[in-house]
């Protein structure tokens, strides 16, 4: 049985917004913290996050006074967020911006005195925390039939949108149909429906082609990942959708020679690779990725919540080094070095009581030219299975080489967007040395110095440099 693995799948950036929201919420805060229903519709992720010290309500009443609350990821109706404000509780909202361009949307539609359309599924809280911006002017429809039974008082002041997950062909169907009956009907100027969710749809098209069987990896309360099922049924192979491994039926895959694997965007990738290695149990031999559409899309985290909150609300010891590109901070939990950041801000080197840890004196024979100084260092680092096999294999990479990404990706038979946002969340640049992996062609991005990837090519050129240097 041969495996082959849709690209792109999984976390989408507006969900990879949302659980960092979460998690430095509870650094800066501290927990408890209450998120407004599930923070994304993953029953892992939720899990995790309620371990961590989340406590997850339907409604804001349930909220103490004066607590932290989180709004999901689907957005809040506007009378969710005037009860919040109202009670002076401390608000981060992590609605994906993509719904938020929505929210805009139905509000500039309603100045204009439009009648809305909102082409989604009723009971969504995404169609509900958009309904709730302007409740009294927005109809939802979820079948081409129900446009015909849409009450208007203008036939020329009609306008829709859509839910940001919903599938692609669903949405056309409705939208042709409402054309016919409103010839002047007014769309957004730019699609609703997010890119991870286009983007994932075309892949399991394309993936459902190809192979007998598709598993969606994703909770059945998540509507792209629901999608994603119909999607791959339609395109005519047949589909299951399920959490994790643990939902596997042997009894599947009798007959069946080529597996196909996607995730929706509120499922994280150790999912993906447990299901993997339950397949080669079953017998599967071959993992290849089908390649797809590449995603490069960052949201910014709210004000509040940005590292350096992070660090001051975590009271963290730290020691400054000068370096050629800037400065370097290293960050110590327990006498263990837990963080390094890399800046294009000059300092003055302040080592505080750091002086001799092995990892500083290692630090800085790398920045003199013992560039192998740092090979082998085995810090205690946290981190999902999925993100420790990344980091492994990084680390495995000899100095004055690199890798691509869809080396990597292949080599641990993932996607290239998994093995990039596994880099970015590399808590020890240098360390565990993810400056080695680049694109193909151009040196990649570089996430701990993000709008500027100089430190990454200073790092590539010093080790290119010394690399016949060894560490005694």
């Amino acid at each position: 049985m041969k495996i082959l693995l849709a690209e792109p799948r999984g976390f989408c950036a507006g969900v990879d917004r949302a659980i960092a929201i979460v998690e430095r919420a509870l650094i800066v805060h501290g927990a408890p913290i209450y998120v407004r229903h599930e923070i994304v519709h993953n029953k892992h992720v939720v899990s995790t996050l309620r371990e961590k010290g989340s406590i997850f309500v339907n409604e804001v009443s349930e909220v103490p006074d004066g607590s932290v609350v989180v709004f999901s990821a689907h957005g809040v109706p506007k009378a969710v967020e005037e009860e919040a404000r109202s009670r002076d509780l401390i608000i981060y909202d992590a609605t994906c911006p993509l719904v938020t361009k929505v929210h805009a949307e139905v509000s500039k539609m309603h100045r204009g005195g439009y009648q809305i359309v909102m082409i989604g599924h009723r009971g969504h809280p995404e169609v509900e925390g958009t309904v709730g911006q302007v409740p009294s002017a927005i109809e939802v429809v979820e079948k081409p039939k129900q446009v015909w039974d849409l009450k208007v008082e203008d036939p020329e002041k009609v306008s829709y949108v859509s839910q940001t997950t919903i599938s692609y062909d669903d949405a056309r169907r409705v939208i042709d149909e409402l054309k016919k009956r409103f010839p002047k009907v007014v769309e957004p100027k730019k699609a609703d429906i997010c890119y991870a969710t286009q983007n994932r749809q075309d892949a399991v098209k394309a993936l459902a082609k190809e192979v007998d069987l598709v598993l969606v990896v994703g909770s059945k309360s998540s509507s792209n990942s629901n999608r994603l099922r119909e999607v791959a049924e339609g395109a005519g192979a047949k589909a299951y959708l399920l959490d994790d491994a643990e939902e596997i039926d042997s009894t599947w895959f009798e007959g069946v020679e080529n597996v196909g694997i996607t995730a929706g965007a509120s499922a994280p990738e150790i999912l993906v690779e447990e299901i993997v290695d339950r397949l080669r149990d079953l017998g599967a031999d071959e993992v290849r990725t089908l390649g797809g559409t590449p995603e490069d899309v960052k949201f910014p985290l709210p004000k509040g919540l940005w590292q350096k909150d992070v660090d001051n609300a975590a009271k963290i010891p730290s020691a400054q080094i000068s370096a050629p590109f800037g400065s370097i901070r290293m960050d110590f939990q327990d006498g263990q070095l837990s963080r390094v950041s890399l800046s294009t801000q000059p300092c003055e080197t302040n080592l505080d009581q750091y002086g001799n840890h092995p990892a500083v004196k290692a630090l800085q024979k790398y920045l003199s030219g013992d560039i192998a100084a740092v090979k082998g260092w085995k810090p205690s680092v946290g981190g999902t299975a999925f993100r420790q096999k990344v980091w492994k294999v990084i680390s495995e990479i000899e100095p004055g080489e690199t890798m691509t990404y869809g080396a990597l990706a292949e080599k641990i038979h993932s996607g290239p967007r998994a093995v990039g946002g596994a880099c970015g969340d590399n808590p020890l640049p240098i360390f565990v040395p993810c400056h080695r992996v680049v694109g193909k062609g151009n040196s990649g991005g570089f996430n701990h110095k993000a709008e500027d990837v100089s430190i990454k090519l200073w790092l590539l050129n010093h080790e290119k440099h010394y690399s016949g240097a060894s560490s005694e």
